[in-house]
């Protein structure tokens, strides 16, 4: 395969950086809560762009959005901003995992801290596998939970 079009940012996004993601509310089973009433992150909320809307938000290939903690505006501005769509976040440490994926700041018009994750060897979506650990990881690390469709 085809190296990553990005540059892992190793001192700006440190392994203890929490990075938020964006969950909607279709994103979450909500049949499965835990036992403060938020409901499992499926695998579905962690999948990358297609290489066709990568290059229409800007990117050069596909790749996870995210936004750094870090340097983001507060949560209240976030949680006002992303309204209805609830707000989790990964640590990029474990992102990261032992190197196979990269974190970019790549700030746009309406997230100056938005970032992408991305597979370092230039892959189009993350596993199955990673897929899930990334879900499970969102689904213990809510801040704020979706509005609930009735």
């Amino acid at each position: 395969m085809d190296p990553s079009p990005y540059r892992d940012d190793l001192d700006s996004i440190t392994a203890q950086c929490r990075l938020i993601r964006r969950i909607n509310r279709h994103f979450c089973a909500w049949n499965s809560l835990d036992s403060k009433g938020n409901p499992r992150v499926t695998s579905q909320a962690v999948q990358f762009y297609t290489q066709d809307m990568a290059e229409k938000l800007g990117c050069p290939g596909p790749a996870l959005s995210v936004i750094v903690e870090s340097i983001a505006d507060p949560i209240s501005v976030l949680i006002n901003r992303y309204q209805g769509d609830g707000l989790a976040f990964l640590n990029a440490g474990v992102v990261r995992g032992d190197g196979e994926r990269g974190i970019q700041l790549w700030p746009t018009d309406e997230e100056p801290a938005h970032a992408v994750v991305f597979r370092t060897d230039g892959g189009k979506d993350l596993s199955r596998g990673v897929k899930k650990q990334f879900a499970e990881h969102l689904s213990r690390n809510w801040i704020v939970t979706p509005v609930r469709s009735s």
